[in-house]
């Protein structure tokens, strides 16, 4: 596994370092295909890449998350580039994952704790059963219930969503409205402020994620 790095030209010093996380069978350069780094380039924004190269059998295993805790954990604490994720689908999951661990002692939420935002793109949110236990405790308001084990890794990311604290990283949700994962994203949107939540139509697909990844700069980083 790397990061494999685009660092802003010119000498500019950057403001954000962003760190792309792919889905399943995505590969980094899927990213540059997409028009995600060109993005920022044509907007002028100072901001660094760095694109995961990982295997669907490292974020399965573990790998891929441990590598991102000590990425981040060996990031500059002091700096101007400020730490952003992007993930898309089970890229956003691995993003969701570390950021969920911020409640715990040491390593792990010192990792989590560098991280100033996330932009999810249509993020995996665990299997189905999960996802229909979330939805019929937010009905009943049955949301105290004990933080689940750090890996019971589904659970502990719906747990920390539905009590993230006003010094959380900055949470921000983008998926189509015909994503075969929309009900699961509705639910997370209902944690989540109506600004920090767009939507378009069509499915799990590279045009919508590029089109919400267009949007989401526009709305967020007009200005450098």
């Amino acid at each position: 596994m790397k990061f494999q790095h685009h660092p802003v030209q010119g000498g500019v010093p950057p403001t954000h370092l962003w760190l792309m996380l792919p889905g399943a069978y995505m590969k980094a350069q899927d990213f540059i295909d997409a028009g995600f780094v060109t993005a920022l380039r044509q907007r002028g924004l100072p901001h660094d890449v760095a694109l995961l190269e990982a295997t669907l059998i490292d974020v399965a295993d573990g790998s891929a998350l441990a590598f991102l805790q000590e990425f981040l954990r060996s990031a500059p604490a002091a700096g101007p580039a400020r730490v952003s994720l992007l993930g898309i689908s089970l890229g956003a999951h691995l993003a969701l994952a570390c950021l969920a661990r911020a409640d715990l002692d040491g390593e792990q939420a010192r990792a989590a704790a560098r991280v100033h935002s996330a932009c999810l793109l249509a993020p995996y949110l665990g299997p189905r059963d999960i996802v229909a236990d979330v939805a019929g405790a937010t009905r009943s308001g049955e949301t105290d219930a004990a933080a689940p084990a750090p890996e019971d890794i589904d659970r502990r990311i719906w747990h920390w969503l539905q009590r993230r604290g006003p010094n959380d990283c900055s949470l921000h949700l983008g998926y189509g409205s015909e994503d075969r994962f929309a009900a699961a994203h509705a639910l997370m949107a209902r944690s989540l402020p109506p600004e920090r939540v767009q939507v378009l139509p069509g499915g799990h697909h590279w045009p919508v994620w590029s089109g919400l990844w267009n949007r989401y700069l526009d709305s967020n980083h007009a200005h450098a």
